[in-house]
């Protein structure tokens, strides 16, 4: 018995491992491709980062001193990107 459980442990350890690699890989390829997009003004690469179900908020004090959170579409937020000069978001 002892010897089936270390067999399914070694034959399962690096597909666990595999798939941690490529979630982070995965992330680490969307945050990179954001920062490029924003760093070319480029609305399209910025929009490509993100997921079709991706939600920006903004966190900011209206006249009255109370404190809102507007939710932003990404399409918003890439228009403004790609208005700023190259370089200038970076």
């Amino acid at each position: 018995m002892g010897r089936i459980v270390l067999l399914l442990t070694v034959l399962l350890l690096p597909a666990f491992y595999l798939h941690a690699q490529s979630t982070e890989d995965s992330v680490k390829a969307a945050v990179n491709l954001l920062f490029e997009g924003m760093n070319n003004s480029d609305g399209v690469l910025v929009q490509k980062a993100f997921a079709d179900s991706a939600i920006l908020q903004t966190i900011a004090v209206n006249k009255g001193g109370k404190t809102t959170i507007k939710n932003v579409p990404v399409q918003s937020f890439a228009e403004t990107v790609s208005k700023q000069d190259k370089g200038e978001c970076d």
